[in-house]
């Protein structure tokens, strides 16, 4: 692979979540092939990263033509990097499906490979994939977690808080339809166990609490939700 196809190919790799240097129109099996032609150990270890986010969002990817489009002699190492992208998944919350799909692949294509990537990186040992080409196991899971794992922890990380930011900014809106701040202000208070004055006590209990307690009432709840009609 000359310079110029070199840069070319770390630009398409970026599309696909592993930065190391952006054409648009590469197709993503022909990404992986590139990838795995590279003598550069840096771009080997990406492909589990690449194949990961091309899987995560294109179940229907081909990697029976990946295969097919590589030389005889890079074939075994494309099954390799198949194979270790398949273990590290099971850091990956919700992949269940594109695992299966890997397996699969894995199962017809060569049974007992799965199995042996499996024992190489549970001993640490150095994962020698062919052309001349080995891997260190502990670059290779730290790149994985470094591109795909400890990214998916931030999304879901980010994700959980917008969710929990809209859940309160709708409390609070409902919650401003049916009270006034003064009441609002009672009932915070209540929450977070702060003292009460003996005029807010009369208070809560004569006006906000009979509100609360009308609330509960289930007959309220589905009269509430025939007229609204959800």
């Amino acid at each position: 692979m000359d310079s110029l196809e070199k840069q070319l190919l770390l630009r398409d790799i970026e599309k696909y979540g592993y930065f190391l240097v952006q054409s648009e129109n590469t197709p993503p099996q022909m990404v992986l092939t590139q990838m795995v032609s590279a003598a550069d150990a840096r771009v080997l270890e990406g492909v589990p990263v690449v194949l990961t986010n091309m899987m995560m969002k294109n179940q229907k990817l081909s990697l029976v033509q990946v295969e097919s489009e590589l030389p005889k002699g890079l074939q075994l190492r494309f099954r390799m990097l198949v194979a270790v992208t398949y273990l590290f998944l099971f850091w990956v919350p919700e992949s269940e499906a594109v695992r299966k799909v890997l397996h699969k692949y894995l199962k017809e294509r060569e049974p007992s490979l799965l199995e042996s990537v499996k024992e190489k990186l549970q001993n640490r040992t150095e994962l020698t994939i062919g052309g001349g080409a080995r891997l260190d196991v502990e670059r290779l899971e730290n790149t994985y977690k470094s591109y795909v794992v400890s990214q998916f922890m931030e999304t879901q990380t980010s994700l959980a808080k917008k969710l929990e930011d809209s859940r309160e900014a709708a409390l609070q809106h409902a919650l401003a339809e049916l009270f006034t701040e003064k009441q609002r202000s009672l009932m915070l208070k209540m929450v977070q166990h702060e003292p009460l004055t003996k005029t807010d006590k009369e208070y809560y209990s004569r006006v906000v609490k009979p509100r609360l307690k009308a609330l509960r009432n289930q007959e309220l709840q589905s009269l509430a939700t025939t007229l609204l009609g959800y």
